[in-house]
C-alpha cells in the first residue's frame, strides 16, 4: 500500500488501467466522473470491483452516476 498526496488523480487512474484481478476500495466518497469511467472501465476487462463509501448527502449527489457500473456486476456498499 502506498499514500500520495500529490498527483492523485493520475496515480488513481495509472493504477486502474494497471489493475489485473480485482480492485478494492473504502473511500469517504467517490463522485468523480473520472473514476467512476475507470471503474466500470476495470468491469468491462472483467475485473472484479468492490467500492465501500460513506452513504451520506454527497453520495445522493452521485448514486445515479453508478448505473452502469452496478449494470456490469460492480458491487457498491454504503
Amino acid at each position: 500500500m502506498e499514500i500520495h498526496f500529490e498527483n492523485i488523480k493520475e496515480i488513481i487512474i495509472q493504477n486502474l488501467k494497471h489493475a489485473k484481478f480485482n480492485v478494492f476500495a473504502s473511500v469517504a466518497w467517490v463522485g468523480e466522473n473520472f473514476i467512476i469511467r475507470e471503474l466500470t472501465n476495470c468491469l468491462k476487462r472483467g475485473i472484479q470491483v468492490e467500492i465501500i463509501v460513506n452513504d451520506d448527502d454527497r453520495f445522493l449527489n452521485y448514486k445515479s452516476k453508478f448505473t452502469e457500473f452496478l449494470e456490469l456486476g460492480g458491487k457498491l456498499y454504503l
